[in-house]
């Protein structure tokens, strides 16, 4: 019969095991450069005071029109149904 305990250590083994696992792949797997991506982001990393929000997502999201969500964001508003 297992303990709390035993559940609780072998979650931490298990937690460390994963973390050990992912710092020598990363000490040893090359960082993957997605050629759109990493032009965008050179772009943010130059210009770091020219952004207060970033928002991050599919380019499919339909759900923030950029011309409303501006509107909103240089009224101030901080309504939820904006």
């Amino acid at each position: 019969m297992k303990t709390a305990v035993g559940y609780a250590r072998n979650s931490l083994v298990w937690i460390l095991g994963f973390a050990l696992g992912a710092a020598v792949l990363s000490a040893v797997v090359l960082p993957v450069r997605v050629a759109h991506l990493s032009v965008k982001l050179e772009w943010l990393k130059a210009h770091p005071g020219d952004f207060e929000i970033v928002v991050i997502g599919s380019s499919r999201m339909r759900q923030i029109v950029p011309a409303v969500f501006d509107a909103a964001c240089r009224r101030g508003d901080q309504r939820k149904d904006v």
